[in-house]
């Protein structure tokens, strides 16, 4: 299979589908935005995550994950990603493998708009980086900056079960992801966004906003409504670039 992401002071927000959204301050930013948080919501095209809400910027060395789950079993999909602002150094991307809804067992990988990758797996709630932090290099053909939207391919080696490749926008270049220990060769997919604390984010005048679709193995919309969804403390080292 493919790629992954990082961790820092945050607020992280994760959907599990499985396939969703979120941003931090770079892109637009207006003294007359209202407050509001729009958590996981479908758009018409993508799942939307988006907050100015200074409730969710955490004051310590510490991050939020909100995650939504959808009755989605596989390993590789094709989703479509995009960040549209919000702290440059948070990253926001995809979930897959996960074992069920309450596990803490799942692979993980993490983008930045100014382009690097961050794969990790979590096992019992035990993080294992599988790609630690690294800038994309131009032959990956990933598109940096805001509002900028990716094509993200994840899938399965057909030669071992211990291999993932992650590809972007169709690219003859990725990377091959290679895991050494359990391997979560089905589960549930989701998406996940990152919120810096208030030392990172400009809350109320840049939100964070992240849209996501996954188009396949199925249309996201299609799919049925979330099955559950939370909000918990995670660490900041999985979700922000060094």
């Amino acid at each position: 299979m493919k790629k992954f992401l990082k961790l820092s002071v945050c607020f992280l927000f994760a959907c599990f589908l499985t396939g969703f959204l979120v941003s931090c301050p770079g892109a637009s930013s207006s003294s007359d935005l209202p407050v509001q948080t729009i958590n996981w919501e479908s758009d018409g095209t993508n799942l939307e995550f988006y907050t100015n809400d200074v409730q969710y910027l955490s004051t310590s060395n510490s991050c939020w994950d909100t995650s939504a789950y959808y009755d989605l079993q596989t390993t590789s999909l094709t989703a479509y990603i995009k960040k549209n602002s919000g702290n440059v150094d948070y990253g926001y991307g995809l979930i897959f493998g996960k074992q069920n809804t309450s596990s803490d067992n799942y692979y993980r990988m993490n983008v930045t708009a100014d382009g690097y990758i961050y794969v990790y797996k979590k096992v019992n709630g035990n993080t294992t980086t599988l790609k630690d932090w690294t800038l994309m290099g131009s032959n990956i053909n990933f598109n940096k900056g805001y509002g900028v939207e990716n094509k993200v391919q994840i899938w399965e080696d057909s030669t071992t079960d211990n291999k993932f490749w992650i590809v972007f926008n169709d690219s003859q270049y990725g990377y091959t992801i290679e895991d050494s220990g359990t391997v979560f060769n089905s589960g549930y997919v989701g998406v996940v966004a990152s919120v810096g604390s208030s030392s990172y984010e400009s809350f109320p005048n840049t939100p964070v906003d992240v849209r996501i679709r996954i188009t396949s193995p199925v249309t996201m919309r299609s799919i049925g409504g979330i099955m559950e969804s939370s909000v918990e403390f995670s660490n900041p080292d999985e979700v922000r670039k060094y």
